[in-house]
């Protein structure tokens, strides 16, 4: 339902802020990682963002997908990386 309420831009939008925030916290991780090793707490709660961040991206990715008939193909190469 709330995908016919919002706009395309709004899906849009919220799909570059994702990607934004993934390659973000992605760079903070590796360079957590360098520093203080695998096992450093900052680190699992990066990847714990970062699932979060990949599922609000596959949410997206669905909706627009719905709403446009966009290809399957991309909604799985996003659902992938989850896996």
């Amino acid at each position: 339902m709330r995908g016919k309420i919002k706009t395309d831009e709004y899906f849009e939008d919220s799909f570059r802020r994702i990607d934004e925030n993934i390659e973000h916290f992605s760079g903070s991780i590796e360079k957590a990682r360098e520093q203080h090793g695998e096992d450093f707490r900052g680190v699992r709660n990066g990847y714990i963002i970062l699932e979060g961040e990949y599922s609000k991206r596959f949410d997206v990715l669905y909706t627009l997908g719905t709403r446009t008939n966009c290809s399957r193909k991309r909604s799985m190469s996003c659902l992938s990386i989850l896996c």
